[in-house]
């Protein structure tokens, strides 16, 4: 392509036009980057502290609905994360499911880590909540294994920090209820409790139907570190998978892709075999050209580049690769971008002056 727009340039005036213009748009926005680094730098980390935070709250809410949680006896179980992800869909963050004869119960919810604005999180959940009604048939056949026809009665949470469940409340309220509200504690011990709404609005569907629950739901022990990676995790989270799998070899820790789709696997339990193999290579290929780890022969197995042993270090030297890597893709992004705009910004002009008869002028 490149080729054929250097054969429009008809002349030498021409092509030093462009190429002084490319040159001090090129230049214009390494500069631009450059100045704006830092301020870079510092939004992609708060954009992974906000990932971790939500990641936080989401293990808050499935983990007590596990083998080992503390509500395994309300028989509600954790299905899956992000149902309806793999059809490209608008999805809620988790699915508990509660198997029962005259009329099964599933919970769809939704965590937000961080909150800016109440309304918008509302909105996006009702949205979400309609998706998934629409796409109710896929939700009993794929995930809960029963029968188009069969009844179910479907409930939506919103987990929020504790400190914002009263102003979700209100919101929910609002706009007309039907949601309910859970509370996870972002510090001290890890637990989540279903928010309490006002007497008069216990009608609005914003508690649950099965009382037990309603009451199990109160500073319910949890664990916010039990699942690493969720499908949708933000692309750093699901490169720590690469440190959970390594192990020490010769030349430092080093690893295979067998061990990587083993460490997503225990994560990804859910998901189909063929998920977490692409999810596996991806996150490889990503390490790899990411420069924090390379192939090497005498291993038979990558190793990581960084130094030391340290976990929590060499997530800190992750951190650090991902970022610059994003940043430069994205000063490449915008020179393409610029790049491209220019070389339209010619064709025309071409285009315009093959019609003068003097030509170029």
């Amino acid at each position: 392509m490149t080729e054929d727009f250097d054969n429009l340039l008809y002349s030498k005036e021409l092509k030093h036009a462009y190429d002084t213009e490319t040159n001090k748009a090129m230049r214009e926005i390494e500069n631009e980057f450059n100045k704006n680094r830092e301020h870079l730098i510092k939004t992609l980390k708060n954009s992974i502290d906000s990932e971790r935070q939500h990641r936080d709250i989401l293990n808050s809410c499935v983990y007590p609905f596990t083998e080992r949680g503390s509500m395994s006896s309300s028989q509600y179980k954790f299905v899956r994360g992000s149902p309806l992800a793999e059809l490209g869909l608008a999805n809620m963050d988790f699915l508990l499911y509660k198997k029962h004869d005259k009329l099964p119960v599933a919970i769809l919810g939704e965590c937000k880590g961080s909150v800016s604005r109440i309304s918008s999180v509302v909105e996006e959940t009702r949205k979400r909540l309609k998706v998934a009604e629409d796409n109710i048939a896929t939700i009993k056949e794929s995930y809960l294994h029963l029968p188009p026809e069969n009844d179910l009665l479907l409930e939506c949470v919103l987990a929020v920090p504790s400190g914002t469940s009263d102003e979700a409340i209100g919101k929910v309220i609002d706009t007309g209820g039907g949601i309910i509200v859970w509370k996870a504690a972002l510090t001290g011990d890890p637990e989540i409790s279903i928010a309490h709404p006002p007497r008069f609005t216990h009608a609005m569907n914003m508690m649950h139907r099965d009382k037990g629950l309603n009451v199990g739901l109160k500073n319910a022990p949890s664990n916010r570190r039990f699942l690493s990676v969720f499908p949708q995790s933000h692309p750093y989270l699901e490169l720590t998978s690469i440190i959970r799998a390594a192990w020490p070899g010769d030349s430092g820790l080093v690893l295979t892709e067998d061990e990587v789709r083993l460490a997503l696997s225990k994560d990804l339990f859910y998901m189909e075999d063929s998920y977490v193999r692409q999810k596996s290579a991806e996150i490889l290929s990503s390490g790899v050209s990411i420069g924090f780890m390379e192939w090497s022969p005498k291993e038979g197995a990558y190793r990581i580049v960084a130094r030391g042993n340290n976990r929590g270090q060499l997530e800190l030297r992750l951190e650090d690769k991902w970022i610059d890597d994003h940043i430069r893709r994205q000063l490449e992004q915008r020179k393409s971008e610029e790049s491209e705009s220019i070389k339209e910004k010619y064709r025309k002009e071409i285009t315009k002056q093959k019609r003068v008869p003097n030509g170029w002028k």
